[in-house]
């Protein structure tokens, strides 16, 4: 036996004792492939992105926050609608952004309460300046997180890390879903 038979040998060994990776046949709908960073990639490295996309999940919990308050006030019937359905992507979304900090070797917060205090007093004023304020004020942060995402997006992608940059692909996306059906509402109503 020769040693190009031996390292033959070893490296089916090897490759016959790895656990496989399950595919996406294996997974129930809507769930993601688990990812995990590659072995050569410095975790030490990503912590100022990681610490920024904190930054992110904080205003995901703000919007979170103030969709659950808002469709108390609001006058019209569509717009109550749209804002619970905000709401429920919203919860995606934080857990989405959680699990991503996660994998990218982050501790993310479960909540932050400073952000609920914030919608608590944006949610307190409403009556009095208006839900147009209040909308316009949603609108803007969307945006801004939108900005965010696609930017993380690209950072991720041109460090080879493909998998984290399309979720934040899709982060952005929903992002601006969020903000163009915000908008449509921001001009239609009243004070």
């Amino acid at each position: 036996m020769s040693a190009a038979d031996g390292e033959t040998e070893r490296r089916e060994a090897e490759q016959s004792a790895r656990v496989p990776e399950p595919s996406s046949a294996d997974l129930d709908p809507g769930e993601r492939v688990p990812w995990s960073l590659p072995p050569d990639v410095n975790v030490d490295l990503l912590g100022p992105l990681v610490r920024d996309m904190g930054f992110a999940l904080r205003s995901e919990f703000g919007a979170y926050s103030i969709y659950m308050l808002l469709p108390l006030v609001a006058r019209n019937a569509e717009l109550r609608r749209l804002l619970v359905a905000l709401r429920d992507e919203q919860r995606e979304q934080v857990a989405g952004l959680r699990a991503l900090i996660s994998d990218l070797g982050g501790n993310p917060p479960a909540s932050r309460w400073t952000r609920a205090v914030a919608a608590w007093g944006l949610f307190a004023i409403t009556p009095v300046v208006g839900s147009r304020f209040a909308l316009r004020l949603c609108l803007e942060a969307e945006r801004t997180v939108m900005r965010w995402y696609a930017e993380y997006a690209i950072h991720l992608a041109e460090r080879g890390l493909i998998e984290p940059a399309i979720r934040c692909r899709e982060f952005c996306m929903v992002k601006r879903i969020h903000a163009s059906r915000l908008g449509t509402f921001v001009d239609r109503v009243r004070s």
